[in-house]
C-alpha cells in the first residue's frame, strides 16, 4: 500500500495516471491516424470507440474497456482531436448538456426506484456522459478566450485532488463523508453532490497550497535534481 501511495503510476493504484501515460506513449501513432483519416472515417472510428469503450462496458462486456482503463478514455481523445481538426458548432450546447443531464438523472432514478438499479450505470457512467462532456467542451472552445487567475490557480489543484481522494490510505476516509448513505432519493444526492465536490476541491486546494509552500521552503526540486545528477554521475563513473 505504501508503494502504491508513493508511486502513482505503474502500480495500478491510480488508473487514470497509468492510462494517461499509455496515451502519451501512443500519441505519435494515434495522431498519424487522425491526420490520415478522412472525416467520415474518423467519425466512424469515434462511434466504434464509444460503442466499445463506453457502451459495451456499461452493458457488462469488459473485453475492450472498464470504467478505469485506457480504453475508457480513448474515445475522449479522438473526440477532442476531431473537434480540433473540424469546426463543430452546436446551438446552445450548455442548455442541451443540462437538459440531457436532467434526463439521465430521471432515467437513473427510475431504474433505482422500479428496477433495483438495473443498468443505472448505463445512464450515469456510459455514453450519455460522453455526450454531455462533448457538449460542454464544444461550448468552451467556441466561446471567446479569456484569462482567469482564479481558474488557473484551482486548475493546478485538480490533479492533486485526484491523488488525494484516490489514495489508498485516504480513499475510504475521504469518501465516507460524501457517501450520502442516509439519503435515499437520487435527486437529493445529485443536489448535494455538486456543492460537496466544490467543498472537497477547496479543501484539497488548501492542502496542496500548504504542500507547495513546504516544498519551496525545503527546496524539494533542488534536492531531486541533485539526486538525479549524482545518480547519473555514479553510473558514468561505474561505466
Amino acid at each position: 500500500m505504501l508503494l502504491h501511495s508513493v508511486f502513482p503510476f505503474f502500480t495500478n493504484a491510480y488508473w487514470f495516471v497509468d492510462a494517461y501515460i499509455i496515451l502519451m506513449l501512443l500519441l505519435p501513432y494515434l495522431n498519424k491516424v487522425i491526420v490520415s483519416f478522412l472525416r467520415a472515417s474518423l467519425i466512424y472510428l469515434i462511434i466504434l470507440l464509444v460503442l466499445l469503450g463506453n457502451v459495451m462496458c456499461q452493458l457488462g462486456n469488459t473485453a475492450f474497456a472498464t470504467n478505469s482503463t485506457f480504453g475508457y478514455i480513448l474515445p475522449a481523445y479522438f473526440i477532442g482531436a476531431y473537434l480540433k481538426k473540424y469546426e463543430c458548432h452546436v446551438r446552445h450546447p450548455y442548455i442541451k448538456a443540462l437538459a440531457l443531464y436532467i434526463i439521465v438523472i430521471v432515467c437513473a432514478g427510475v431504474s433505482y426506484k422500479y428496477f433495483a438499479g438495473l443498468r443505472a450505470n448505463f445512464f450515469t457512467d456510459g455514453p450519455f456522459q460522453t455526450i454531455i462532456a462533448t457538449l460542454i467542451f464544444i461550448g468552451v472552445i467556441n466561446q471567446k478566450a479569456y484569462h482567469s487567475k482564479v481558474i488557473n490557480l484551482f486548475a493546478k489543484t485538480v490533479f492533486a485532488a485526484y491523488l488525494i481522494t484516490d489514495n489508498d490510505y485516504l480513499r475510504s476516509t475521504v469518501w465516507s463523508f460524501f457517501s450520502f448513505r442516509s439519503v435515499t432519493e437520487l435527486w437529493k444526492i445529485n443536489l448535494l453532490g455538486i456543492p460537496s465536490v466544490i467543498l472537497l476541491l477547496i479543501l484539497v486546494f488548501v492542502i496542496d497550497q500548504i504542500r507547495i509552500y513546504v516544498f519551496r521552503k525545503i527546496s524539494v526540486s533542488s534536492l531531486i535534481s541533485t539526486c538525479i545528477d549524482r545518480t547519473f554521475q555514479l553510473i558514468r563513473n561505474v561505466g
